[in-house]
């Protein structure tokens, strides 16, 4: 019996580690949009892209403090920039 799980034990040494696979890339901002349409709860957001728009929709949206983030795909907020010269990717502030 001890050399079945011996040799089992010496065969799982062996299998080569799978490499994950993302096949889904999608941004924070698109996964809480489409969790919010299917009705969970999640905190409320509002994106934000330098547009016109920006403005009124800070309005409709009261709070004492914003966390700013960079929505990139390229390996962790870490990594994002602003145009503003803001180096990493979450900020927090206020109005």
């Amino acid at each position: 019996m001890m050399n079945i799980a011996a040799n089992t034990l010496r065969n799982l040494r062996k299998v080569p580690a799978l490499q994950q696979v993302r096949n889904l890339n999608l941004l924070e901002f698109q996964s809480k949009d489409l969790l919010q349409k299917y009705n969970v709860a999640i905190q409320q957001f509002k994106v934000l892209d330098n547009s016109s728009q920006d403005a009124e929709a800070l309005k409709q949206f009261e709070c004492p403090e914003y966390v700013v983030k960079a929505q990139i795909l390229a390996g962790g907020r870490g990594k994002g920039t602003f145009d503003n010269g803001f180096k990493g990717g979450v900020h927090i502030t206020t109005k």
